[in-house]
Order: structure tokens, then sequence, then C-alpha cells
């Protein structure tokens, strides 16, 4: 009898455990949580060979990787205003975009469509997972300086100059996001950025004024994107035209008083710029 008792117990979780397992093989959520399990547990070995296992443990190499904390800290922080995917809608998508999708920020392929009239100030009226504002059409700036050049004065400009020379302006502002702290452009990239008149608004290392628009100067960069989203209001960058993006580590020497500490800020700007 002890035996049949025990054998029908044995019998029961072995159903219950093949009910489970069946529920969750179904169960989205359950799967994308085995999976992101799977993949950080991918990314300690990585970062183990790379680094070896700090005194914090090897936890400590993932709260400290760009690559896991970035995604993380931009769907809590940035993700309700802006989408961070490519055309085809794969990334992570904000339920109302109201700003930019920073999905290759400041690279060639995403200055080329914010320099195209018909895309930057764009906004359909439904918005879908494809069909969305890229860049300004959701923002304060949809009617503002910046637009009103690319649909007005951009197309005269690249008649003068030609569409070869404007494709270098775009490889010239592309460069400073990759360029090394202390390095200078060269003087033909300074000549082309003030040829199509950039720096009529915009600060350009010696050519320029600050707060009229974004400083150009290593645009894009790490630092520049520490900087912006440290404090967007700074003269710097969007001064007192901010159109509502918060201060996210303004005062980092203050405990508590930031949304993010200065580290945070970092391993966010570092996923941006792909630095993992």
């Amino acid at each position: 009898m002890n035996v049949l008792v025990t054998l029908g117990l044995l019998a029961v979780v072995a159903a219950l455990t093949v009910v489970s397992k069946r529920a969750d093989a179904l169960d989205p959520r359950v799967q994308a949580s085995l999976a992101d399990e799977e993949e950080a547990a991918f990314r300690v070995r990585e970062l183990i060979r790379a680094k070896g296992i700090p005194v914090g443990g090897a936890l400590a190499l993932l709260w400290d990787d760009p690559k896991t904390q970035g995604p993380k800290l931009f769907k809590q922080h940035c993700g309700s205003c802006h989408d961070f995917a490519d055309e085809q809608g794969e990334g992570m998508l904000a339920e109302k975009p109201s700003a930019p999708n920073l999905y290759g920020f400041a690279g060639v392929d995403w200055l080329v469509k914010f320099t195209d009239p018909k895309l930057i100030a764009y906004a359909p009226a439904t918005v879908t997972k494809t069909d969305r504002p890229r860049f300004f059409g959701a923002t304060a700036f949809n009617k503002g300086e910046m637009v009103e050049f690319v649909k007005d004065n951009l197309k005269e400009l690249k008649k003068d100059i030609g569409e070869k020379e404007f494709h270098k302006v775009i490889a010239a502002l592309a460069s400073e996001a990759t360029r090394e702290s202390g390095d200078k452009p060269s003087a033909d990239a300074k000549q082309l950025i003030e040829d199509f008149t950039c720096t009529d608004c915009h600060r350009y290392h010696d050519k320029g004024k600050l707060a009229a628009a974004p400083d150009l100067t290593g645009y894009g960069a790490r630092q520049w994107l520490v900087g912006i989203i440290s404090d967007p209001a700074h003269k710097r960058f969007y001064s007192v035209k901010n159109d509502r993006m918060p201060a996210y580590s303004k005062a980092p020497d203050v405990p508590g008083k930031d949304i993010l500490t200065a580290r945070q800020v970092e391993l966010l700007a570092e996923w941006l710029r792909g630095q993992w």
C-alpha cells in the first residue's frame, strides 16, 4: 500500500511537472524571461573572459556593463518618448513617440534622413509599428528654424555647392561621434560645415556661438551624449528652448538629487554609441 501511494504521488508530481512545463512553453513572458537569463549568463562569461572576475563578483560585471544596463535604462527613462528601432520597427518602441528615434543616432544614415525635408517633421495621424515620427514631427521643434532650413534652404544649398559636397558635410558631422577627444577636424571639414551655414546657429569647434542651437563639436560622441542626458537645458545644447527633456544628472555631487547617477548616464551613453 505504501509503495502504491508513493508511486501515485510521484505520478501526480510528474503529471503536474509536465503540465507546468507545457504551460511555461506556451507563455511568452516566461520564455522571454528565460531568454534574458540565458543572454545574461552568456554575457557574464564574455565579460569574465575579457576582464576577469572583480572583487564584487561576477554580477558586478553586469551592473557596470553598457550592453546589459543600457537597454534597461533606456526603456525605463527614455522609452516613453523616444523610439530605438530600425525602419522595420524592430527594437524598442514608445507607446506615443514624441521625440526623435535614437536608433543609429548621429550616424551617416541617421543624418541623411534627418536632413530629408519629407522626414524631419513627419508625424502620421495614426502611429503604427513602421509609420512613426522619426525626428521632430512630434516635438516643439516641428516648425522651428531647423525644420524651416531643411525644407526651404537646404535644397538651394545643395544646388549651389553640389550633392557630393553635401555628403561630405554629412560625413564630417558623423565623424564627430567617433573622433578621439582632443582631435580636430580638417580645415576642409570645418569649411564645409561653414559653407552649409551650420555655424549660423550651431557652434562647431572655433566657429559659431553657443545657446542658439546644440553644439556640433563632438556631436553624438560619448561625452556629448553624457552632457545632453545630464542637462539638456545647458547652453551647449538646447538652453531655454529645451522641449520637455528632464536633466537626468545635473547635480551628480548631491546624493539623491538626480534621476540617474553619473555612472548610469555614462552607461546609457556608451550603449547608445555601441561602446560595449
